[in-house]
């Protein structure tokens, strides 16, 4: 898939911005070797501890 370029200028902020990044590849359409899914869904639970204890 290729990915369009989702760079954003502002006052306060210049970069990438995964926000649109994701818009983007929502309004795109499933074609024949990349399937898009468009239902609104809930992240999964987290698993386990992300920090390590030292």
């Amino acid at each position: 898939m290729n990915l369009p370029s989702t760079t954003v200028s502002s006052l306060l902020f210049n970069g990438r911005s995964p926000a649109i990044l994701g818009q983007e590849v929502r309004a795109r359409d499933s074609d024949s070797t990349t399937t898009i899914t468009k239902t609104s869904n809930n992240s999964p639970l987290r698993q386990g501890g992300c920090l390590s204890s030292n």
